[in-house]
């Protein structure tokens, strides 16, 4: 909670300072930590594009220590911030995902690399005018699947570095919508999954008047009856004003199959804010390497990576074997500045 200018009352107002102060002894309870490059800025240059090796993998990224260079946060791992329920929900969507093969998301051609982009993004694309990707509107229920993970995310940053979670929320709250902007979302429903929600919808008994059940079984009711995949889509921000996902400070996923990532910067994230990672599957490989720093992290299941992938260059080791698929959460810079912000 944030001090506002209607919070005017002597309560509100302990209780907005209560808050402040829990929050404060938060970001004290990590350790934080300096890194210092252990490239040139030559090596750093030569670096971009190319595979990374073990060797420079020399020093473990160590749970629950705030790395930073400066100011600037660079890496941060928290592990088992995930909750087992939110894990299990977007791992199995991962596991009944079906990536195309000849899609044009294949990453990097790589033979068995798949890559898509959930959310918000302007791919400034000639056939293509929506903000939600292709890939929201036809995968809506993997869509749906990813939205606790991605809570869990946005929570465990409040907690564990509020006053970073500030600086994002406050990002992404530019990230305001044109009142008049409205995406095609007939696509949605030409999927299968469309097709087979109207079938079960058919069948299913009404819903009994919300006012003679009690919160318990309004959730058991809802979790009896099927999800539209148009609301998933339409509702992707539930206050139909940001390019937001559900409330979270993220605008976009991209979600990996597979990948070994050649070292590179993301560089097209709004300035000073992290990114999230969370891996899915079964899987050995694909360990995470910062190669400035020297660092490295490997990341099993449930555990959160919180690091800036936008001016850092990063990348990870092969081979991999089994499925290894990565959430990777950010604010994208080109749904920032499109409609004035007002107070």
């Amino acid at each position: 909670m944030t001090l506002t200018k209607d919070d005017d009352t002597p309560l509100e107002r302990a209780y907005v300072h209560h808050e402040a102060r829990k929050r404060a002894a938060r970001a004290l309870m990590l350790q934080e930590r300096q890194v210092t490059p252990i490239m040139t800025a030559q090596q750093y240059k030569d670096q971009e594009r190319c595979f990374l090796t073990p060797d420079q993998a020399r020093y473990e990224i160590k749970p629950n220590v705030v790395y930073k260079d400066g100011k600037q946060i660079k890496f941060l791992l928290l592990p088992k911030a995930i909750s087992a329920t939110a894990w299990l929900k977007a791992h199995e969507a991962a596991m009944k995902a079906k990536l195309q093969k000849n899609s044009r998301r294949a990453a990097n051609a790589q033979v068995h690399g798949r890559k898509l982009t959930i959310g918000w993004i302007d791919m400034e694309l000639p056939n293509y005018s929506n903000m939600r990707t292709a890939p929201t509107l036809e995968k809506p229920e993997l869509v749906a699947a990813l939205w606790p993970l991605l809570h869990d995310m946005d929570t465990a940053m409040d907690q564990n570095i509020p006053l970073y979670h500030d600086f994002a929320w406050n990002c992404a709250m530019n990230a305001i919508r044109p009142e008049d902007e409205r995406d095609d979302l007939s696509r949605v429903k030409n999927t299968p999954l469309y097709q087979e929600y109207l079938r079960v919808k058919a069948t299913e008994t009404p819903w009994p008047p919300l006012e003679s059940l009690s919160d318990e079984e309004i959730n058991k009711e809802a979790a009896s009856h099927a999800q539209d995949p148009y609301e998933i889509v339409e509702h992707l921000d539930p206050w139909d004003r940001t390019y937001t996902i559900r409330g979270t400070v993220f605008s976009t996923v991209e979600f990996n199959h597979n990948i070994i990532f050649k070292s590179h910067e993301d560089g097209n994230n709004v300035k000073g804010t992290c990114v999230c990672i969370a891996t899915l599957g079964s899987f050995a490989g694909g360990r995470l390497v910062f190669p400035r720093y020297g660092y490295t992290a490997k990341l099993e299941n449930r555990d959160l990576l919180v690091c800036d992938n936008n001016y850092e260059q990063h990348g990870n080791l092969g081979p991999i074997v089994g499925d290894r698929f990565s959430v990777v959460a950010f604010l994208h810079n080109s749904v920032i500045g499109r409609a004035p912000v007002t107070e």
